[in-house]
């Protein structure tokens, strides 16, 4: 079993300690999953969880599509980390309160498990919970209900457009999403907010500003990256929007004994395999006029095996096949 370093995980997640900390939680229950064999992970999330959701999203940055709470069941066990094999993420308890929760345990003598951050109320959910919540309880009931009535909203209306955009996407199996130019700018603008809000959000826990961002550089010609949080971009391309982990378009090199997708003749002449540089040239031409005239995304550029023998370039991906 993998071990996580929770320091390094915070240091490398810029949504904050809280999303670190969850994040780790729960590739530790997906790991713990796999290697009992389970079918399934379910957490203890209650109906008062879903309650402070709603209004931990309205503190933090959310959208109509996004008020649906916490679901049910889903693919992923965590919005950035997709389930393996036939693992499922449920979360039976959601129809039922804490309070409910905590008067089954004392009738069976059970001690309840506090987690002493609870009480920090510089989280936003404990806030919530501790004083926001409190302060609306004279109307309670009432609020519940209206609550859960928005977010059931939100979630018909989230499947729905889900059901309308699914043929704007793709997905690589390097990772990431491919939403495609001529689809997109076709779509009414709330089925554009819709798909780029929902990928935007999975992929790099982004909010409105970054889909507002992304909106604007589509009126542009030239093809561009935006920065995304959680280390992903966002290239906007004439042919496509394809949001990404950074670490897909890392400079490499290693040797072409080493490489996949070079042929025999290829990998016998070569000595090393690694990506474009500045100022390279293959016979007689610019690499970047060459990739031009093929029309690659920076993505497909950066991603692209060049291989060196004797310091010269014999063999460029996309351009010799």
């Amino acid at each position: 079993m993998t071990y996580f370093c929770y320091e390094d995980a915070v240091t490398r997640d810029d949504r904050g300690i809280e999303a670190a900390a969850r994040s780790l939680r729960y590739a530790l229950l997906h790991e713990c999953a796999i290697d009992h064999g389970a079918d399934y992970v379910a957490t203890a999330h209650t109906a008062s969880d879903q309650l402070e959701s709603f209004f931990v999203d309205l503190l933090t940055g959310t959208s109509v599509f996004t008020l649906g709470g916490i679901a049910g069941s889903c693919e992923y066990i965590s919005d950035d980390i997709k389930l393996v094999g036939d693992v499922r993420l449920i979360r039976p308890l959601l129809d039922v309160s804490t309070d409910m929760v905590n008067e089954y345990l004392a009738a069976k003598g059970l001690a309840a498990v506090y987690d002493s951050t609870n009480s920090d109320t510089r989280y936003v959910r404990n806030f919530v919970r501790t004083k926001l919540l409190p302060a609306l309880d004279t109307r309670t009931d009432a609020l519940k209900a209206t609550v859960a009535s928005i977010q059931e909203e939100s979630r018909l209306l989230a499947d729905y457009f889900d059901r309308q955009t699914a043929h704007f996407v793709s997905l690589p199996a390097e990772g990431g999403v491919i939403i495609s130019r001529a689809q997109l700018d076709s779509a009414e603008l709330v089925l554009q907010r819709y798909i780029l809000g929902k990928w935007v959000s999975i992929l790099a826990r982004g909010g409105a500003m970054h889909v507002c961002a992304i909106l604007r550089q589509l009126q542009e010609p030239r093809s561009v990256r935006i920065d995304l949080p959680q280390g992903h971009f966002c290239e906007i391309t004439p042919r496509a929007v394809r949001i990404f982990d950074r670490s897909l378009v890392q400079p490499f090199e290693y040797a072409a004994a080493e490489a996949y997708g070079l042929s025999e003749h290829v990998r016998a002449s070569a000595e090393i395999v690694r990506s474009r540089q500045n100022g390279d040239r293959y016979r007689g031409k610019k690499l970047k006029d060459l990739f031009e005239q093929r029309k690659l995304d920076l993505y497909e550029r950066d991603r692209a095996m060049v291989a060196v023998a004797m310091g010269e370039i014999i063999w460029v991906e996309h351009i010799d096949g």
